[in-house]
């Protein structure tokens, strides 16, 4: 099996990574992500396998660490570990992770470690990784 590689996201990745966020149904404007790859404190990346793309993240950096903006992973590669390969490049780069998310991927930030609850008044949750 071929190990997933995972590196900083260029402009030249934008296409790939709007297409895996799409695909997702993930709500990120095409802007907001070019604007991440060129920020010097955002972090956007990719995960590869055979020079392919087949999965993005988006870190957005806050006062309190990074924030996940946006994990997408490609429909036939999901569960086995890009996903987490992608939280770890994130997590290497800022001190704590936070995530706000569906109900649905909960098992997800659970199985990398993230301390969970639900947000009040509202049908998501939120996590954090230390």
């Amino acid at each position: 099996m071929t190990e997933t590689q995972t590196r900083a996201a260029t402009q030249e990745d934008v296409v790939a990574v709007l297409r895996l966020i799409e695909g997702a149904l993930l709500e990120i404007t095409p802007e907001a992500v070019r604007e991440a790859i060129e920020s010097e404190t955002d972090v956007v990346c990719v995960a590869l396998r055979h020079d392919r793309i087949i999965g993005t993240a988006v870190f957005r950096d806050t006062p309190a660490g990074g924030h996940v903006v946006a994990i997408a992973v490609h429909p036939q590669r999901r569960g086995n570990g890009v996903g987490r390969s992608l939280i770890g490049y994130g997590a290497d780069r800022f001190q704590t992770l936070s995530a706000e998310f569906a109900e649905k991927v909960t098992p997800f930030y659970e199985r990398l470690g993230f301390t969970i609850e639900p947000i009040e008044g509202s049908d998501r949750y939120q996590g954090r990784l230390s």
